[in-house]
């Protein structure tokens, strides 16, 4: 990896935007530079993949998550906070459901970085075959035992050699940001899609207006595993040139706790308490969810629905 030009048009990188310490280690600064060509945010230096690999190997996610996230970990601790956030979780999945069955309504769906496998349950086995790509193992383990007549794989999926093909659904939640050679990702489920199937991508958008607010302290950031952040032009641009065409591009998130999560951040970086942040981050919520509204293209979220060329 070239840390002097873009991983995506090979265009110098001269337009650096903050940097931020690692997530595990204080001592190691991280840079975030945008393209001037296709806008695609991206880190630098690229982490090696010893450091990322152990980063996907945690037992427990929601113990992740409160690890990663000081107010989940606050709001797990309040009454009903944890129920509040599992509803909250089960929403998000049961909306990006929602959003498939209107593109197909029975098939074959591939779900890859499919976790615990709590969207692909879903899915139906009566009208679905379903097929998960999870490299931490012990997540894929709970999906296997979640999901009966399912297929789980811990390999990368460009090595994964799943006995299906011709899919109707491909389904990327949050995924795309992680991975070090999107192209080649992208070039395999070619390979895999049905020419009437979707990919669909979601990803942390990188032209956000919170991104834009709090840079180093953006809870979207997630270093040192979030290695890109996808624009609308760059997201178009490396599916031009995989072989899609985009259908859409929308910005969802009106209600995303992450403006929220990023003002906690902001304020435990002045040395506020972390309990006093919190609580000052829930008191700004309903002016957030008013942002929200209004940030029709500025959202944190990215959502990309594409097929192949014809």
């Amino acid at each position: 990896m070239n840390n002097s030009f873009c991983s995506l048009c090979s265009r110098p990188l001269k337009a650096k935007l903050f940097a931020a310490p690692d997530g595990n280690d204080n001592n190691k600064l991280y840079s975030f530079y945008q393209c001037a060509g296709c806008t695609l945010v991206q880190i630098r230096p690229f982490p090696n993949k010893k450091k990322i690999d152990k980063y996907y190997s945690y037992v427990d996610a929601d113990n992740h998550a409160k690890i990663k996230n000081q107010q989940i970990n606050f709001l797990y601790n309040l009454p009903l906070g944890k129920i509040m956030l599992k509803k909250y979780i089960d929403l998000c999945y049961q909306q990006r459901y929602q959003l498939i069955i209107k593109l197909h309504t029975k098939g074959r769906i591939l779900d890859i970085g499919c976790g615990e496998g709590s969207f692909l349950k879903k899915f139906t086995p009566e009208k679905w075959q379903r097929v998960g790509i999870e490299i931490n193992k012990n997540l894929a383990r709970s999906a296997s035992l979640k999901l009966k007549n399912t297929i789980i794989s811990t390999k990368p999926l460009e090595s994964a050699s799943l006995p299906i093909n011709k899919l109707e659904i491909i389904t990327m939640w949050h995924v795309l940001e992680h991975i070090n050679n999107p192209t080649l990702v992208l070039e395999s489920i070619k390979k895999l899609i049905n020419p009437n199937g979707y990919l669909v991508i979601e990803v942390p958008h990188g032209n956000s207006l919170y991104r834009k607010i709090f840079r180093e302290n953006w809870q979207m950031l997630l270093l040192p595993q979030h290695l890109f952040f996808w624009t609308g032009k760059s997201i178009t641009r490396i599916l031009k040139e995989t072989g899609f065409q985009t259908v859409r591009v929308s910005y969802p998130g009106i209600i995303s706790f992450s403006g929220s999560s990023s003002l906690a951040n902001f304020l435990r970086s002045k040395k506020v308490n972390t309990y006093i942040a919190t609580l000052i981050a829930i008191l700004f919520f309903p002016l957030v969810l008013i942002i929200n509204i209004l940030s029709l293209k500025t959202r944190d979220n990215m959502l990309i629905i594409a097929k192949l060329k014809t």
